[in-house]
């Protein structure tokens, strides 16, 4: 049950009192995080796969690129000090291509990291990069308009 309003708790909390308790019960109250579509998902893995065919430069490589130069700025605008040190320290203790590499893998999570308007503007700073540097990308699939909440 998804708790928005004062009458969503109450309607709980009344579901709640209803628990028959000749048996012991356990209930879980999380913060609500929508999760991504599938969609958004989709297209985002084909993205991935284009650009890395376009530009020759692997799977892992682009990914690690992708999200270095575009997911790892999103989750810095959270301003979080935990995240933020764990970049300064990359930083400064590796090179370049040593933080490509290592974001190429699942060592670091980005994009999971993301609320899904976060991972909109991801997508969307994605398309972008492409567009200016003329890599083509797959908008014609079913996934676009819906990952990219274009109402048909």
């Amino acid at each position: 049950m998804i708790i928005r309003t004062e009458s969503d708790r109450k309607e709980c909390i009344e579901k709640i009192s209803r628990i028959n308790l000749d048996k012991p019960w356990r209930v879980d109250a999380d913060l609500f995080k929508p999760s991504r579509s599938i969609a958004m998902n989709a297209l985002y893995y084909a993205w991935l796969s284009e650009i890395s065919k376009y530009t020759g430069d692997g799977i892992a490589y682009t990914r690690g690129f992708i999200k270095w130069e575009y997911g790892v700025p999103i989750l810095l605008a959270r301003g979080e000090p935990e995240f933020n040190n764990l970049i300064d320290s990359i930083v400064n203790n590796m090179q370049y291509e040593q933080i490509i590499e290592l974001f190429g893998t699942e060592s670091i999570q980005v994009s999971s990291a993301m609320k899904v308007p976060e991972f909109l503007d991801y997508l969307k700073n994605i398309e972008e990069y492409c567009f200016s540097q003329h890599i083509p990308l797959a908008r014609e699939s079913d996934y676009y308009n819906e990952a990219m909440g274009i109402k048909p």
